[in-house]
């Protein structure tokens, strides 16, 4: 299973930054992301913050489908327990 995928909604992230160059006005350089085990280049500051949010988005939007997927499944299995106990308490009848 994936660090994104294991990433809890809220959780603190840790972005080591590599400024490698500074030229107009800019910083350009590469951001490891930890808890993703990613790295990737940029060319401003702007976009290594583009990337820093959209790497967080990313792992609380998983995070939000792993939790609907779990409620879902214990919906799931709440009413077929209720059905099995409704047919179970028919057939004691």
């Amino acid at each position: 299973m994936s660090a994104e995928k294991d990433m809890k909604r809220g959780e603190r992230q840790i972005f080591v930054v590599d400024v490698i160059a500074h030229q107009k006005n800019t910083w350009q350089g590469q951001i490891h992301w930890i808890q993703g085990n990613k790295r990737i280049s940029f060319r401003n500051v702007m976009e290594m913050l583009h990337l820093m949010d959209s790497a967080i988005s990313a792992g609380d939007s998983r995070a939000r489908q792993e939790t609907d997927r779990q409620r879902q499944n214990e919906r799931k299995r709440k009413a077929e327990l209720e059905l099995q106990y409704e047919l179970k308490s028919l057939s004691l009848q």
